[in-house]
């Protein structure tokens, strides 16, 4: 495979990924399936509610008494300071310019609500939502107490800091009275409007949310659509869950058994229609039932981690969480640049000139690989005239074409496949390097200069992506043509610039800073190795001559200089 159709191939890929990942979105799958939603008792049937602030280093929660659920949270830090309070009275969701992982206002779907059934002879003896109605705090640990005198049981809820933006849940069930059985689950909730959730053109919104669950050593990721449509359930019988978890591009909540093996479920149920139209997603731990003799007690614990995709926070939550970051088919390439860009931003405390300073690190280093492919399509270029000679000869002949065309690189010392290697090996490389920055949490509302306040939104005048348009205009006229034919050529010499153009008007401002730096390092290190060829050229013209006229021939890449005329004499 020549060079040539290798582009023209890499290009049409390039665009049929595209067109599937950003156009070919699945549909909305309506469904009659239903997330639990018990009645709620009013205020005046269970009493005055109290609520206490829990803080585990920048995450802060609101617990209330009742059902122990958090009933409002944020992330006190300048970056991520996005409020999740759940509003009532303006819509059964709550709006945010900037959602992390927003959850209803509806107290069934709170996140961390205490559900705990004890049965016995079959029946439930416990409410639907507990009041706790005792409150104590050990330093920075809340324990909500439930009497529930008539049903002889009591329950104790302890919320305590954990890691950075996890806590630790421990419910504790205490039989008084007649043995039982105890049931106990553990659920999460995320709410995300549809108008969110389709992104613009070209470009899939981050806000776009799905499941995970984390289970015999590997993580299954489900959108929603099927999340709505199938879901997982496993009623109970495999309990093998490391995590369960609702998650977009930049944030994520999840619960962590921890000791007890659970099961996990996903479910999400599409609700509301027009511009009130989205959907609800539903993560649950369930654990076994247990018998709980008169005067026995059982535990049960999570690890509740709600805050970014950030490596570090998360495999301290939870090495198996470390999972949830989406760093593609790449990944461990991925990782590596990951890691790269955080130690360049902790030198230039600048995430902007973090990306560019880490995208002039890989330019570099596949600059030899570059080179080597520019050598050969100069080579490929140098025979074009013989090989179109050859087939035009040997048009209705093919062995004798395909016999020529290998004595023309032999002779000529070409080989066509050394221009595909080296483009081949690149891809990984820049394919990781695309999807950490697209999906890097790093670059969430993080400044770069001047109007780009925010690296992880589009640019706001259009700046990047005009000035990119116009630098890759200038490096399809210094690249030689992808394809013989001149209307081929045309077309790939405008469709290029105004495509990439196109979509970076609607991608992260990052990425697009990114796409312009690479495109201004490729002009200089074309024009470096197209000097290269030059001087080696002039050498092998210089050779030849010197041998079929046996004089000594310098070679030059420039007009030589003025001759210098003999002195007169005096």
């Amino acid at each position: 495979m020549d060079s040539s159709r290798l582009r023209t191939l890499l290009v049409t890929g390039a665009v049929v990924l595209l067109v599937y990942f950003f156009f070919m979105k699945p549909g909305t799958q309506r469904t009659a399936r239903t997330l639990p939603e018990r009645p709620v008792p009013t205020a005046a049937q269970r009493g005055p509610e109290q609520t206490e602030t829990v803080r585990s280093g920048a995450l802060v929660a609101e617990i209330s008494t009742y059902s122990g659920a958090i009933r409002q949270y944020h992330i006190d830090a300048p970056r991520f300071a996005t409020s999740h309070q759940l509003i009532r009275g303006h819509s059964w969701w709550r709006r945010d310019e900037h959602p992390g992982i927003s959850t209803t206002d509806r107290e069934p779907f709170f996140p961390l609500r205490s559900n705990v059934e004890f049965r016995r002879a079959g029946i439930n003896v416990l409410p639907a939502y507990l009041t706790f109605d005792q409150v104590r705090r050990e330093g920075d640990a809340v324990t909500l107490i439930a009497h529930l005198r008539e049903q002889q049981v009591e329950v104790h809820r302890t919320i305590k800091p954990h890691t950075e933006f996890a806590f630790t849940v421990s419910t504790r069930v205490i039989n008084q009275g007649a043995p039982g059985e105890l049931r106990a689950s553990q659920g999460i909730y995320h709410w995300i409007p549809r108008n969110q959730e389709d992104g613009k053109l070209f470009a899939q919104s981050w806000r776009r949310a799905e499941g995970l669950c984390h289970r015999n050593g590997r993580l299954q990721r489900m959108p929603r659509e099927d999340m709505s449509k199938n879901g997982i359930e496993n009623d109970g019988v495999a309990r093998n869950a490391d995590f369960v978890g609702l998650a977009n591009m930049y944030f994520v909540q999840a619960l962590i058994p921890q000791g007890e093996q659970a099961a996990c479920h996903l479910r999400a149920e599409d609700r509301g229609t027009g511009d009130a139209a989205g959907a609800v997603l539903f993560g649950q731990l369930s654990w076994t039932p247990v018998q709980l003799a008169t005067g026995e007690s059982h535990d049960y614990r999570v690890v509740s981690y709600f805050g970014p995709k950030n490596a570090s926070h998360l495999s301290a939550a939870s090495p198996e969480l470390k999972s949830a970051l989406d760093l593609g088919y790449f990944a461990f390439i991925a990782r590596g640049l990951l890691r790269l860009l955080q130690l360049l931003q902790s030198f230039v405390h600048n995430w902007g000139l973090a990306i560019m300073l880490l995208t002039i690190i890989v330019r570099t280093a596949l600059f030899p690989l570059l080179a080597r492919s520019m050598k050969s399509m100069a080579a490929m270029q140098k025979v074009k005239p013989e090989l179109d000679a050859i087939n035009a000869k040997y048009a209705d002949d093919s062995n004798a074409r395909g016999l020529a065309t290998m004595e023309l690189y032999r002779k000529h010392g070409v080989n066509p496949v050394a221009g595909c290697v080296p483009q081949i090996a690149q891809l990984p490389i820049w394919w990781a390097l695309y999807t950490t920055l697209q999906t890097s949490v790093e670059i969430y509302h993080a400044p770069f200069a001047l109007w780009i306040k925010d690296l992880s939104e589009p640019d706001p005048l259009f700046v990047l992506p005009l000035v990119l348009g116009a630098v890759m205009f200038v490096q399809q006229k210094l690249m030689p043509p992808a394809t013989p034919d001149p209307m081929q050529a045309k077309i790939m010499f405008w469709f290029l610039p105004i495509f990439l153009t196109g979509i970076s008007l609607f991608l992260p401002a990052g990425l697009a800073l990114y796409m312009l730096v690479n495109s201004v390092l490729a002009i200089i290190q074309q024009r470096i190795t197209k000097a290269q060829l030059d001087k080696m050229g002039a050498a092998v013209v210089a050779s030849e001559e010197e041998r079929s006229t046996g004089i000594k021939v310098r070679a030059q890449t420039a007009p030589s200089a003025k001759p210098q005329l003999p002195a007169r004499k005096k």
